[in-house]
């Protein structure tokens, strides 16, 4: 399928300036998330941030859509900022996202940095995605929901210190733009039919794949079936969770950094 022309109700941004980086946010997740890599990159990188459709600022599509049109929607916001090429930063559900305009699109790819990259959801994190829609759609309380969401995330020893599970908890309940059920459930229909496996060896972008050791949503053995498939990937693990751009935010953007260069 070919799609062309700009989405104008797509939410996009640009910080920094320097080689053109296209970052590309994870499930129920928008340009907020980055906010640490923001800070760590922006004075090396030309960073271009969006909100996929049903999240943040852009708006919550009112039929199921698919990783592909995601992934072109991507590449409208590449057109919109006028990359022309560019690498990709991406996490979780973004990984998919990168993978697909990969394949469509290689001549718009440089390098990309897969962070919790999966070719496929295992049954484990299809159960833990629908459960989120399922609270959502049950209206949960924030407290309940963030209480429910965290152990996928981080790591024993990050929530274990002091003041961070109420920090995060905190952060989750005052975001500006709050998720919905019927958003993350849109999000959720295009995940949960995404595989990659059958045309990953066409994927030709050097790829670092950026797994969390201890990550149970996307665990280091699905970083490590893509590389084998991928022709051209490295993989470095990260003592952290799914979320290492929060928990292990320095050396997440340190990996970024000596990839890129």
């Amino acid at each position: 399928m070919t799609e062309a022309g700009d989405r104008p109700d797509l939410y996009s941004e640009v910080q920094g300036e320097g080689e053109p980086v296209l970052m590309i946010a994870g499930v129920a997740s928008d340009t907020i998330s980055w906010q640490l890599q923001v800070a760590g990159l922006r004075e090396r990188y030309q960073l271009v941030l969006f909100d996929n459709q049903g999240v943040g600022r852009s708006p919550v599509p009112d039929h199921p859509i698919t990783i592909e049109q995601m992934a072109w929607d991507a590449l409208r916001v590449l057109d919109r900022h006028q990359v022309e090429r560019a690498h990709i930063v991406a996490h979780s559900m973004g990984t998919a996202i990168a993978q697909t305009l990969a394949r469509l699109h290689p001549d718009r790819v440089n390098k990309m940095v897969l962070a919790a990259p999966f070719p496929h959801l295992s049954a484990l994190g299809k159960l833990a995605v629908e459960s989120w829609v399922m609270g959502l759609r049950e209206k949960v309380s924030q407290e309940l929901f963030g209480r429910s969401l965290f152990p996928w995330l981080f790591t024993d020893r990050f929530l274990a210190q002091d003041g961070v599970f109420d920090l995060c908890l905190d952060g989750f309940k005052s975001h500006p733009y709050p998720l919905t059920a019927e958003g993350l459930q849109r999000q959720w229909e295009a995940l949960r039919s995404f595989d990659s496996i059958s045309w990953l060896p066409q994927v030709t972008a050097p790829t670092l794949l950026l797994a969390g050791s201890q990550d149970i949503l996307t665990p280091p053995v699905q970083a490590e079936t893509m590389q084998r498939l991928l022709p051209n990937a490295e993989l470095r693990l990260l003592d952290a969770g799914h979320s290492a751009l929060v928990e292990q935010a320095e050396d997440f953007n340190q990996a970024v950094t000596n990839f890129l260069n």
